[in-house]
């Protein structure tokens, strides 16, 4: 990070920001990181449909956060969410003039929540989620502050799960409502985008394995899998997609080293290789994912053998793939479990399970599509997480609006 982005964030995060400059409401949504402000996304939409004379301002907690923030939300005031000392919150607070605050997932701070209740700021968690780590912190939080946690009106959860573990911090369930996952509400397409010609010509004809957004370790165990599965599937075709583009280079020696000729998506020019038996694709472009999800038969959410937290899943869920996933997929454990759970996917330990489960999907192309079929179906059922949420917050907003009227 370049020093002046440092200083740049420090002194934002130490409360040295331009005051807003609208008198009107204000609500302040604060999403810790990319996956947070991303998933915010609909509930801002849907604010600005229903309400359109409220503001809507967004904090975010990390650099990369801000800089998605800032591209997601144009025209829209984005700032980092300030140090949790009482005097930097209370700073911001003037120069903000909140009318509520709305908090992605679930990350707590003691004297923010406190500087609210003080201002009579009311704050609501929104999509929240409690991994195992912040149960344990807000337990220790509810000792020091008390029987409950101070300015916290709601708490709008992702699932019967969630809430259950909200429960266990002696939340009430007056405060307490399942809304929904705002993920589910991103827009992803049921229908694939169309794939360039050449990429078409490439795959088409035989069965597809598509390994998304992929990170080492994940691709030597796709190489592994593909190695066995093409003696029983001779027509197998294997598209590794790399999350990071300075991986590319070294997925395509890893794909050499295994044995294969390296297709890589830059340099394929019309004719397809002569031998398809033996090559690999390397997809080493942006924003070409969704369209081969589109022609696959069977997707590997990459980020998930491989403790990275996951990426993705809902993306070939609502295109009607099945997908199957590592273990490790606790930055989207709801979204995971709601695939798995619908029929739609599968959770593996290790290489040797992903081999088994891609076995048995491409041995059954019947039992693939309505695999595919129920993850979709999940998609669509849990959508309408965003105008849930603003249905249950509403009140408490219009309330809070009409006391800093009154005030």
């Amino acid at each position: 990070m370049s020093r002046e982005k440092y200083r740049e964030g420090l002194a934002e995060k130490l409360g040295r920001m331009e005051a807003r400059e609208g008198m009107g409401p204000c609500v302040w949504l604060h999403g810790v990181s990319v996956g947070e402000v991303l998933s915010l996304k609909p509930l801002v939409e849907e604010t600005g449909r229903q309400m359109p004379e409220w503001e809507v301002v967004l904090s975010t907690t990390t650099r990369t956060g801000r800089e998605v923030a800032e591209r997601e939300y144009p025209g829209q005031r984005v700032f980092h969410f300030p140090l949790d000392f009482s005097w930097v919150v209370d700073k911001v607070f003037r120069l903000i003039r909140p009318t509520c605050v709305l908090l992605a997932e679930g990350e707590l701070w003691p004297n923010f929540l406190a500087v609210a209740e003080r201002r009579g700021v009311p704050v609501a968690v929104v999509n929240g989620r409690l991994s195992e780590k912040s149960i344990r912190g807000y337990r220790m939080m509810r000792r020091l502050l008390g029987a409950k946690y101070p300015g916290i009106r709601f708490w709008c959860v992702q699932s019967e799960r969630e809430a259950a573990k909200v429960r266990m911090l002696g939340v009430g369930e007056e405060s307490l409502i399942v809304t929904g996952n705002l993920k589910y509400d991103r827009g992803f397409s049921d229908k694939p985008s169309e794939a360039p010609g050449e990429v078409v010509e490439l795959l088409g004809g035989g069965r597809v394995l598509v390994g998304g957004s992929t990170h080492p370790g994940e691709d030597e165990a796709l190489l592994w899998v593909f190695g066995r599965l093409k003696e029983r599937f001779p027509d197998l075709r294997l598209v590794l997609v790399p999350r990071h583009p300075e991986r590319w280079d070294d997925v395509a020696q890893l794909i050499a080293d295994a044995g294969y000729e390296v297709v890589r998506r830059t340099a394929l020019r019309g004719e397809p290789p002569g031998n398809r038996n033996k090559w690999v694709f390397l997809l080493d472009t942006l924003g070409e994912l969704p369209s081969v999800y589109g022609l696959a038969d069977v997707v590997f959410v990459g980020g998930s053998l491989v403790p990275v937290g996951g990426h993705n899943v809902l993306e070939p869920a609502s295109l009607g793939k099945p997908s199957v996933f590592g273990r490790y997929m606790f930055k989207s454990a709801g979204l995971a479990a709601d695939i798995e759970e619908g029929g739609g996917g599968y959770m593996v330990r290790d290489k040797e399970e992903l081999l088994e489960k891609c076995s048995l999907l491409l041995s059954s192309p019947e039992f693939a599509e309505r695999m595919g079929n129920s993850a979709a179906a999940v998609v669509k059922s849990n959508r309408g997480a965003s105008g849930r949420t603003l249905s249950a917050l509403r009140p408490l907003m219009e309330q809070a609006m009409m006391n800093r009227a009154g005030g």
